[in-house]
């Protein structure tokens, strides 16, 4: 998407097919089409070079604290493979219904 650059961000809620995301960093609060949502894996999903900037640089510091604490809580915490749309695990958390949503992602942000 031009203007906009791949972004870390966690879920706050899914109402039909967008999403209430936060970005780490600066906090921005957004709804985000569905379609524009993947899970996090190791790996930046952009096709756009990765803009080395310190907004992104300190959203990534905070991802880090983020996961940490994620693996504090729960014993571990795993990445996604590439480029896995956040609809892939929604079938699957909505089977379960027990478990708190709790997806980290790269959604776009305007930059």
């Amino acid at each position: 998407m031009k203007g906009y650059q791949s972004w870390p961000a966690k879920v706050l809620r899914i109402v039909n097919d967008e999403v209430d995301v936060r970005f780490f960093g600066q906090h921005d609060r957004a709804w985000v089409s569905i379609n524009n949502c993947f899970v996090l894996s190791k790996e930046y999903p952009g096709s756009e070079k990765k803009k080395s900037n310190n907004n992104f640089e300190r959203s990534l510091t905070e991802l880090q604290a983020h996961i940490d604490r994620l693996k504090t809580l729960y014993g571990s915490f795993t990445y996604a493979p590439p480029q896995t749309p956040l609809t892939c695990l929604l079938k699957d958390y909505n089977e379960r219904k027990k478990e708190p949503l709790m997806f980290i992602l790269y959604s776009f942000r305007i930059i």
